[in-house]
């Protein structure tokens, strides 16, 4: 952790930086499937991990062709341990996720695709002020 402080119009204000291991996670979603129950219930149980930030309508590229995608990101402090679970948990939920999908031509995916990047997440915390 480390302090910082700082001059405020009411006087000064301590800061604390807490520094974690974490995992980012982005999921790309084709916007015609977002709003399908399986989808979103999928979401929801993945935003109850950690911090989640949703960008809608971006345009992503699948085989040469144009298609507006939503990306879901979502930010776990992690371990080693932690990230091994992680990863058998979103094998089971995403395999889930895809077998209900394939249930209709128009909802079934050929292919999910997510990132995962390993970061170091810093909380800023505003701790005090003194006159």
């Amino acid at each position: 952790m480390k302090k910082t402080t700082h001059q405020a119009k009411h006087g000064r204000v301590t800061v604390d930086h807490h520094y974690y291991r974490a995992v980012q996670l982005d999921f790309y979603i084709p916007t015609k499937i977002w709003k399908l129950q399986y989808v979103r219930a999928f979401f929801d149980t993945l935003s109850q991990l950690g911090g989640a930030t949703m960008f809608e309508e971006e345009t992503g590229l699948w085989r040469g062709q144009q298609e507006k995608t939503h990306v879901f990101r979502v930010i776990v402090e992690s371990s080693a341990a932690a990230i091994k679970e992680l990863r058998t948990t979103l094998r089971h939920e995403i395999g889930t996720l895809m077998a209900a999908l394939s249930a209709s031509k128009k909802s079934a995916q050929e292919t999910m695709m997510y990132t995962e990047t390993e970061i170091t997440m810093v909380m800023a915390k505003n701790v005090a002020a003194k006159k």
